[in-house]
């Protein structure tokens, strides 16, 4: 919500900083003042006082983030936990995996400077029509399966299978 500046003040003058504090807003002006950081505006105090609510307020969303492992999937899951759970901004759950995919396609594959790996995903009807096409899959982002129903005639389609004999349904 505030593109990292320290400085952003948002809904209507209520929200400050770079998590747009907004209910405890007064509590992290005076944790910067009393804590040698001067102004609410500096960002070493923010994040001091970031680091105080995920480790009292919001434990349970600093005790998660400790657990994310250093991977694309890790980043796309601490960045969508800590959207939901922590900013709680509006249309959560869009916000959320926009967050999350955030972290991944820019800040954690910038952090560590490689490329991400992508994967072309292929449906086969297996004799049916109406396969749907093919999709990108790029690491550390969900994929959602696709919903379209192939159809053949004489048989119901039931889910997607990694088994070209459909032994077994995975999706």
């Amino acid at each position: 919500e505030s593109n990292f500046d320290p400085e952003a003040v948002g809904d209507g003058g209520d929200a400050y900083g770079i998590c747009q504090w907004n209910s405890r807003r007064d509590t992290m002006v005076k944790f910067c003042e009393e804590n040698g950081y001067g102004s609410w505006k500096n960002i070493y105090g923010q994040l001091a006082y970031l680091g105080y609510e995920l480790g009292h307020y919001e434990k349970e969303v600093g005790e998660f983030l400790k657990t994310v492992p250093n991977t694309a999937q890790g980043a796309y899951d601490a960045a969508y936990h800590f959207c939901y759970y922590y900013e709680v901004p509006a249309n959560r759950t869009t916000k959320s995996k926009q967050r999350g995919t955030n972290a991944v396609t820019t800040y954690w594959r910038d952090y560590l400077g490689k490329t991400l790996e992508t994967y072309t995903v292929t449906y086969d009807a297996n004799g049916g029509i109406n396969a749907p096409g093919p999709q990108t899959k790029t690491e550390g982002i969900p994929l959602l399966i696709s919903l379209t129903r192939p159809t053949l005639s004489g048989y119901s389609f039931v889910g997607w299978s990694l088994k070209p004999d459909a032994s077994t349904f995975d999706y």
